[in-house]
């Protein structure tokens, strides 16, 4: 019974680890292939062509440049916020998601709008920048927008205040 429950063990734990792997992969941003220039052709001969060993034939390989360019700028935005410099954080954040089109900067820049860390407090666009984030596929925007539309009306009316 052990054997066959630390076989099955490891199947899960193998697929669910490919499964991580590919949908991590498929969320990246992808660009045109730089050895094959998009063609997906890798190299032609007497009998046919090869597929490209960098693409594997598709022409779009993952952005590599700019998924890290966001992420050291969110990360020194995170190191911004603990130091509690929030204009630096603000900037960063900004710049991830402007410049990379980053889902998790576009949560912490609406997290920086909706607590006013480095520039005026507004709700209303940090919503906004919650339901942009939720469509880049950010698990935490979409979170932080159902809280954000949901708790706030219980909370109000839990005090009775009118707006």
């Amino acid at each position: 019974m052990k054997k066959v429950l630390s076989y099955w063990l490891k199947r899960i734990s193998i697929s669910l680890f490919v499964f991580c792997v590919t949908y991590t992969a498929m969320a990246q941003k992808y660009v045109t292939c730089t050895n094959c220039g998009g063609t997906g052709i890798g190299m032609v001969t007497m009998t046919g062509s090869m597929p490209c060993l960098l693409c594997f034939g598709k022409g779009k390989i993952i952005d590599a440049y700019n998924a890290g360019r966001a992420l050291g700028l969110v990360t020194n935005g995170k190191l911004a916020l603990v130091q509690g410099n929030y204009t630096t954080a603000k900037q960063a954040f900004y710049q991830a998601m402007d410049e990379c089109e980053d889902g998790l900067a576009t949560f912490f820049y609406g997290i920086c709008l909706e607590l006013g860390m480095g520039i005026e407090a507004n709700p209303n666009a940090a919503l906004a920048y919650y339901k942009s984030g939720n469509s880049r596929g950010e698990p935490n925007c979409k979170a932080a927008g159902c809280v954000r539309q949901q708790v706030k009306p219980y909370f109000l009316n839990f005090f009775r205040v009118e707006l």
